[in-house]
């Protein structure tokens, strides 16, 4: 989470805001995460204080699943705008927002293999080439561990998996 921290206070420097929403979603997320509930709300609540004068709502949805089940759980004083904001959710996202906080199914060996490589910033081609396996494996392992960590991006699975404490020892 240092590193979304550090993240965020670059694009706070530039004045970067969408970039700025972005980094504090994913850091409530990672947050979140690793059961630091109190600064999943703290930072939940600058991002709506951010989001709200600007009408963002493809920030929040493009967090996926993690993002849904977070505004249920830490709407707090943004308890209408949540509300809103979890209606411009797909169906899958609703559905996916009452499943309890953590892994639905904990990633195979392969896919933690997968996961900490990614981490590293590889493409999934040079992933690919470091574990023998083909491109299109690695893109099944990939669609999994998203589906498993109920994340949409890369950046998303990565710090997902640093906040259940997967990547420990990577930065």
């Amino acid at each position: 989470m240092l590193v979304l921290a550090t993240y965020r206070s670059q694009v706070e420097a530039r004045g970067w805001r969408d970039e700025r929403l972005s980094a504090l979603l994913l850091e409530a997320i990672a947050s979140r995460a690793a059961g630091s509930l109190q600064d999943a709300r703290r930072l939940m609540d600058e991002a709506m204080d951010a989001a709200l004068p600007h009408g963002h709502v493809r920030s929040f949805v493009d967090n996926g699943a993690p993002m849904a089940r977070l505004l249920r759980e830490v709407a707090g004083r943004h308890h209408a705008q949540a509300l809103r904001l979890l209606g411009a959710f797909p169906t899958a996202g609703r559905a996916a927002r009452t499943a309890p906080a953590g892994l639905v199914e904990p990633l195979s060996g392969r896919e933690l293999e997968v996961l900490g490589i990614l981490a590293e910033g590889l493409s999934n081609q040079q992933i690919a080439e470091r574990l023998f396996l083909s491109p299109l494996t690695v893109k099944v392992h990939l669609r999994n561990i998203y589906a498993k960590l109920g994340a949409g991006s890369r950046t998303q699975a990565i710090a997902i998996g640093r906040g259940l404490g997967i990547l420990e020892g990577t930065s």
